[in-house]
């Protein structure tokens, strides 16, 4: 069942997603989705988003307070020290610019290829950017340790109108539609886990 999910106060309902990386436009006034899954090691929000216009935002999802954390680009003192927050591996962000502008995503400090990542899950919403490309979602390790009750939500844009997807972990497996599910280099996507664990991803 195709549906909109709601997360604090924040509707999920966005522009498609970009990878990191890469020089993009955005647009004005709406959130987007951007994934720096090619970082190894935390790294810090002013290092993401050098150069980016006065007034942007950037939201990143907090798994102790299960909320949203909301970082601006200031006049005078850049992201300040609201920047020195660090993003942590396979964590996915949304940016908001007050115009439309053309960023180039931060190299940043700690760039290097994944040939395996350990992704942390708390018992919560996390919001996971998956590091490697065309994999079945049913074969990760996220799929193959969910406990009973797990769900993964992801942004399906085959319409006009984006939705989010969910499918849960059910007794006898994962519900339908996930066995045909292809996880691409970046897909960003909200994963409610029962259990505090770490899974480590190995690239394919």
């Amino acid at each position: 069942m195709k549906t909109r999910i709601k997360i604090a106060g924040l509707l999920l309902f966005f522009t498609p997603l970009i990878v990191a990386g890469a020089s993009i436009t955005l647009p004005a006034n709406q959130w987007v989705p951007v994934s720096p899954a090619y970082y190894s090691a935390f790294e810090e929000i002013s290092n993401i988003f050098p150069n980016v216009v006065i007034g942007t935002y950037v939201r990143l999802w907090s798994t102790d307070v299960q909320g949203w954390r909301t970082f601006a680009r200031a006049p005078r003192s850049g992201w300040g020290l609201q920047g020195t927050n660090r993003v942590p591996p396979g964590c996915g962000l949304f940016i908001n610019s007050p115009t439309q502008a053309t960023v180039t995503i931060g190299s940043g400090s700690s760039s290097s290829p994944w040939t395996s990542i350990g992704i942390n899950k708390v018992q919560g919403y996390n919001f996971i950017a998956y590091p490697y490309s065309n994999v079945v979602f049913q074969s990760t390790e996220l799929a193959k340790t969910a406990a009973t009750g797990d769900k993964i939500s992801l942004r399906d844009d085959s319409n006009t109108n984006s939705v989010w997807v969910t499918y849960s972990k059910l007794r006898q497996g994962w519900s339908s539609g996930a066995t045909n599910l292809i996880l691409q280099n970046g897909s960003a996507f909200f994963y409610l886990s029962y259990t505090n664990s770490t899974v480590y991803e190995v690239q394919p």
